[in-house]
């Protein structure tokens, strides 16, 4: 499609309008299914995961958990046990259920009902670059970056995903995956009662109480 001397509609590549070259693209849930499959691993619902990657590259011997940190960072989805499988779901989904104060419990006694920490501005990166084998470069090894505009932050991180992809791909999950650690900045702590006890790890609630109302997962 960079030939845009053969093709003169070439640069419509990058907005979807050309099927040559995407028919080898691999879902994120079928990209998951096969590295749990090398691994032995049936016992997963992967369901809610979407996304799609060109490829993906395991460069060392690791485990499954190695396997899959980096793509999870890259696109952003989260593992955790549920009954008897293993749950992948993404962070961008609708909250299942919102948290009030009739939810919290005491945890401790004097202990306020929800503590926040909210990370200093020094402590995020200004901005990431993640690395990835370009798809329409000859798989060379490549790098895409972003960065905060407006913030008191020095920090850069670097993160080598392993993904093969072009560069208009690499670049938005880049600005992506900045956007959620900022996003994140705040963690909050506190105790539910035995009326919570059907929410698993990875589920999205939202926080509605007197003193706070956030989205968490």
């Amino acid at each position: 499609p960079y030939r845009f001397d053969v093709w003169s509609d070439g640069g419509n590549w990058q907005t979807g309008h050309w099927l040559t070259g995407r028919l080898g693209a691999a879902a994120t849930g079928d990209l998951v299914a096969a590295i749990l499959a090398d691994y032995g691993i049936d016992d997963a619902d992967i369901g809610e995961l979407d996304g799609i990657l060109d490829g993906y590259v395991i460069g060392e011997v690791t485990s499954a958990r190695g396997a899959l940190e980096p793509l999870a960072g890259l696109l952003m989805f989260e593992a955790a046990e549920s009954g008897e499988v293993v749950r992948f779901v993404p962070r961008a989904q609708r909250a299942v259920r919102t948290i009030g104060a009739a939810d919290l419990a005491e945890d401790g006694e004097g202990k306020p009902l929800i503590t926040v920490r909210r990370a200093q501005e020094t402590e995020l990166p200004a901005g990431i670059g993640i690395g990835f084998s370009d798809a329409l470069a000859d798989y060379r090894a490549s790098t895409a970056g972003a960065r905060r505009l407006v913030t008191g932050s020095r920090r850069t991180q670097l993160t080598n995903t392993g993904a093969v992809m072009r560069y208009g791909v690499a670049a938005n999950l880049a600005d992506a995956m900045l956007q959620d650690i900022w996003a994140g900045r705040a963690t909050y702590a506190f105790a539910l009662g035995a009326g919570a006890l059907a929410i698993e790890p990875g589920d999205v609630c939202g926080l509605a109480t007197a003193d706070e109302s956030a989205t968490l997962l």
